[in-house]
């Protein structure tokens, strides 16, 4: 896309786009003080600053599922597409309505071709609190060594300590900051790692130590 995106809402997201951590927090909890809305600001600098660039990423390494997450979690914080999103929507839109394709499938993949789905919800279902507990661990006052936490997370969720590794480092390497936002709105940072996703982007970010 060229130009300005976002149409009437451009200004908005200019300024979104400028904030600071801090001023994020701020604001977030501005609003909140002043009952015009929820900390909805903070939540939305932090899936737009977060989140979304990581997705991008793996879209662009053919990762097609990437698409589809970055669309939920813009519908589900009242932000527009960004601008990687709304070209490749109309690609696909373009290449169905030319008849260049048959299904959707041609264009983004089988979501889960070649894997059980019992296998996929197993590891959808312990891999956040798994890494969540890892991280918990290590951010201890007095921190637990890391091959320590892992072989003692692996144990109580029965997973291969190989596994565990595999799932931890890859998530700091994709998130290399923790924005954690507790029930009274504020957030709180921790540099070095980030809650994991839970499938659900206000029970992760909303996450309180």
């Amino acid at each position: 896309m060229s130009g300005k995106p976002y149409g009437y809402l451009q200004e908005a997201m200019e300024s979104l786009e400028s904030w600071s951590l801090e001023e994020a927090i701020e604001i977030g909890e501005e609003c909140v003080r002043s009952g015009v809305c929820d900390d909805s600001p903070a939540h939305q600098w932090s899936v737009w600053k977060n989140w979304l660039p990581p997705l991008e990423k793996r879209w662009q390494e053919g990762d097609s599922k990437a698409l589809f997450e970055a669309l939920s979690m813009c519908g589900e914080q009242g932000l527009p597409m960004p601008p990687w999103c709304v070209d490749a929507v109309q690609d696909a839109s373009s290449k169905i309505k030319s008849f260049e394709v048959r299904n959707w499938n041609e264009i983004f993949a089988a979501p889960h071709k070649g894997r059980r789905i019992h296998d996929l919800k197993r590891e959808a279902n312990i891999k956040p609190p798994a890494i969540r507990q890892v991280l918990s661990l290590r951010e201890r006052e007095n921190p637990v060594p890391v091959m320590e936490a892992l072989s003692h997370v692996a144990g109580e969720y029965a997973v291969s300590m190989e596994k565990l590794r595999e799932w931890y480092y890859e998530y700091l390497k994709t998130f290399p900051i923790t924005t954690l936002i507790t029930d009274a709105g504020r957030i709180q940072i921790k540099t070095g790692s980030r809650l994991p996703d839970c499938g659900d982007i206000h029970g992760t970010l909303r996450h309180s130590e």
